[in-house]
């Protein structure tokens, strides 16, 4: 999934859950985590994103929802593949 997904995933999940117009603008203003990640480590994909370049994040922006976010598509993602991998029967990642 690319970083430019989640952007927009996480827009969509404040916006369904009804989070007013100012917080939502508040969140896109805060997104710099994205641009952070995606300039300096040349990194599109979530699935590239470690914790090594969230930690290094953190010096630079206080995004903790956002960083909660991705937090949970990557685990989402590992299990995921974990479970097509177990499913073929090959060692586990």
């Amino acid at each position: 999934m690319l970083l430019v997904d989640v952007l927009k995933g996480f827009i969509y999940d404040i916006e369904s859950n009804n989070y007013s117009h100012r917080a939502i603008r508040g969140y896109r203003n805060k997104l710099s985590f994205f641009r952070f990640i995606a300039t300096d480590f040349e990194i599109e994909e979530v699935e590239d994103v470690r914790s090594i370049h969230i930690e290094s994040s953190r010096n630079t922006t206080r995004n903790s929802q956002v960083e909660i976010y991705v937090k949970l598509l990557l685990d989402d993602s590992r299990k995921k593949m974990e479970e097509t991998v177990k499913l073929k029967g090959e060692k586990k990642i």
